[in-house]
């Protein structure tokens, strides 16, 4: 079962007032039914245990189906890795939160994130041992390549990780210039369409690591008379592996700020929107990756901060740019 599956089955045991009472009106009445004179429940102990019991264990799921939805346990919110301290080098210190690409908070792949960021928050604070090094090569480039590691306490505390959660290394990546080379190294379909009914999708290729993940950005302008969107809308794309260890997160600000709904693509695949005031996501979580699309459109030409924001009708149509059924 997966997340959106999961989130469903919560959202399904969370009731109305109306929906509460039928079901405390349908515990009393299996106590009674259990009582073949109709004296009440009270006389017989056992009966009125298995009553209470079975109360508490309802009122249990209820509460902990009412809370995690209203937490967002299941969406945005699961792949927060924490809140940390931003120097800008211009204003002063603020505090944002960033989201792993890896996959949700109970996935291996997530809590080795959380550890690599909790070491590197006390690891060469200062910046000091990175200043002697200056840009001179380390004995690590090779194979830690993909975790700006420069000595030998990192290389040690990545290796350890993947020990930990029987996690593979990322040690090989391959840039594009083609649109088929770079979907054919990654082993997946024709994720996007150039051009379609009403749209233009500029893809812009990326690269592609060893393990199958891989990066991209694009461009896609919605061009017929209906247009869902009045300007064009730049994104990233990234597609992380199961089982690979990965060191990328991505700055969202604060979770809270964000609305969250699950949509079904028109062919089949279920994922979760996610938007605030200055940034929208699309979240999806596939047998043996997971898929951050991230947009980042504000800012374009004329448009500025806060002057439009997209519907929901807006943010499920772009998504239906990409074809993720291809992706496993």
């Amino acid at each position: 079962m997966n997340r959106p599956e999961i989130r469903r089955a919560y959202d399904s045991v969370a009731p109305d007032s109306a929906a509460r009472e039928r079901m405390l009106d349908n515990i009393l009445s299996a106590v009674s039914a259990e009582q073949p004179d109709g004296r009440r429940a009270g006389g017989n102990t056992k009966v009125l245990r298995r009553a209470l019991c079975l109360a508490a264990v309802i009122a249990l799921l209820l509460a902990f189906g009412i809370t995690a939805y209203a937490s967002g346990w299941f969406g945005l919110r699961d792949a927060v890795i924490g809140r940390f301290v931003v120097n800008n080098g211009i204003d002063k210190d603020y505090y944002t939160q960033f989201i792993s690409l890896q996959g949700y908070s109970d996935s291996p792949e997530f809590k080795a994130l959380c550890e690599w960021q909790s070491f590197l928050e006390s690891y060469d604070s200062d910046g000091s041992i990175l200043s002697s090094i200056g840009n001179s090569s380390t004995e690590y480039d090779e194979k830690y390549r993909c975790y700006s590691c420069y000595t030998r306490e990192m290389a040690d505390e990545i290796d350890r990780i993947c020990e930990k959660y029987s996690l593979s290394l990322i040690t090989g990546t391959e840039f594009f210039e083609s649109e088929k080379g770079f979907f054919e190294a990654a082993g997946v379909g024709q994720v996007c369409v150039r051009r379609g009914d009403g749209y233009v999708n500029d893809f812009f290729p990326g690269y592609v690591h060893d393990d199958g993940s891989f990066h991209f950005e694009g461009q896609a302008t919605f061009t017929g008379n209906g247009a869902a969107w009045p300007y064009p809308i730049s994104y990233q794309f990234d597609r992380s592996m199961k089982g690979s260890f990965s060191s990328t997160v991505l700055n969202i600000g604060d979770a809270a700020d964000y609305e969250e709904w699950v949509y079904t693509t028109k062919n089949g695949v279920e994922l979760t929107l996610a938007q605030s005031d200055w940034k929208e996501l699309i979240l999806v979580e596939r047998e043996d990756s997971f898929v951050v699309v991230n947009l980042f459109d504000v800012s374009v030409g004329d448009v500025v901060y806060g002057e439009l924001h997209k519907s929901h009708e807006d943010l499920e149509a772009f998504a239906e740019l990409f074809d993720f059924s291809v992706i496993s």
